[in-house]
């Protein structure tokens, strides 16, 4: 049997459906800092966006770039690659994927598997995994008011995030 983009759940810590005890929400990204994977795009939706965080992590050669696109903002943090994924997702509220052009999108399915609501741009890998607004939300790419909106809307509704998370562990 071929079972291609697998991944082992038995191995990941799901996190307690949204019962986030911070003050703000947290979403997170992560994958290769490269053009197409939109961390560009996502860094200009959060600039304007308050009382939200952002946490990219991930190495590559855009870096230096999205530094420099990020500074100036306190709730865009870059740390880097990440060696310990429970310990990132477990960190925040929220998984997003900015992605321009994504085959597949396997870290949607380790955010999934972990219990954490997930926002993706509509390209081909993340509409094969998606059902929008079942198990995730699909959004525009590029489209940074239509992001925004859909972020102020799981921070609002917890239980949106909630069926969300149900779902996607499914």
């Amino acid at each position: 049997k071929y079972l291609p983009n697998c991944i082992n759940t038995d191995t990941m810590e799901v996190k307690n459906l949204v019962s986030s005890k911070r003050k703000k929400l947290v979403v997170g990204a992560m994958g290769r800092l490269i053009e197409k994977k939109g961390f560009d795009f996502l860094i200009n939706v959060f600039k304007n966006l308050s009382n939200v965080d952002l946490i990219i992590g991930g190495a590559g050669p855009i870096k230096g770039h999205l530094i420099k696109l990020s500074e100036n903002f306190s709730n865009i943090k870059l740390i880097g690659w990440v060696k310990d994924k429970d310990k990132f997702f477990s960190n925040i509220d929220v998984f997003c994927s900015s992605s321009t052009n994504e085959p597949f999108g396997l870290v949607i399915l380790e955010a999934m598997g972990r219990g954490i609501p997930v926002i993706s741009t509509n390209c081909k890998g993340p509409s094969d995994i998606i059902k929008n607004y079942h198990n995730g939300i699909l959004v525009n790419i590029n489209n940074i008011a239509e992001l925004r909106h859909t972020i102020r809307q799981l921070e609002k509704n917890i239980d949106l995030r909630k069926k969300i998370s149900k779902n996607g562990l499914k």
